[in-house]
């Protein structure tokens, strides 16, 4: 059976899980005269949400700690900055960490 998943790490508060509708970006008087309908399921992958989830998936709860981490700090530091000092701080533990080491350029230039 075909899923849409999105998963969702912005800034502003969004609950955990939300179905979200093509339809409803337009007027609804324009809504009954379309052909398609799509849905997709937007989960909240923000640090401290969606626990079930990120526990089962150790690579997202990580990333999530990585973007809150970027987040928290780039105000006293700058962005790049903030990246670097996150990724040298992320435990060897993490499985991400190897990756944005390697791919520090990429992930600086994807934060910005």
């Amino acid at each position: 059976m075909p899923k849409l998943l999105v998963f969702y790490n912005g800034t502003a508060e969004e609950p955990d899980e939300i179905m979200l509708r093509l339809s409803d970006a337009f007027p609804e008087e324009l809504r009954e005269k379309s052909d398609v309908e799509i849905r997709v399921r937007m989960l909240n992958i923000n640090s401290g949400r969606n626990p079930e989830i990120m526990h089962r998936c150790k690579p997202l709860e990580e990333y999530a700690w990585f973007v809150d981490k970027v987040r928290m700090n780039k105000e006293s530091c700058g962005l790049e900055d903030a990246v670097d000092m996150v990724v040298n701080s992320m435990p060897d533990s993490f499985v991400l960490k190897g990756f944005l080491m390697a791919h520090r350029a990429e992930v600086k230039e994807m934060c910005i």
